[in-house]
This record gives C-alpha cells, sequence and structure tokens, in this order.
C-alpha cells in the first residue's frame, strides 16, 4: 500500500476491507497513499454539522 508506518497501514487496509468512508485522524499526512480518505477530527465535524 506504500504506507511506511505498521499501525497506519493496518488502519488503512482495515478502513478499506470494510468500506468506511473515512479515517478520522489528527495525523493526515500518514494517510496520502491511503484509498480511504483521511480527515481531521474538525474537518469532519464541519462537514457533518453543517448539514
Amino acid at each position: 500500500m506504500g504506507i511506511s508506518d505498521f499501525e497506519d497501514g493496518v488502519v488503512a487496509s482495515l478502513s478499506e476491507l470494510t468500506n468506511c468512508d473515512f479515517i478520522i485522524t489528527r495525523n493526515i499526512s500518514d494517510f496520502k497513499k491511503s484509498p480511504i480518505k483521511a480527515l481531521t477530527p474538525e474537518e469532519f465535524l464541519n462537514i457533518y454539522t453543517n448539514t
């Protein structure tokens, strides 16, 4: 997958396997190569509290 950190790779892989919409993290740069879009908690709240 190209993610250098093992734990982040596990999160990205499991997120894809379970059809998650997003990965919520404070460090989105770790998930640039993830097949699932990563959002900061603030971005997530802005999307879902402004609808």
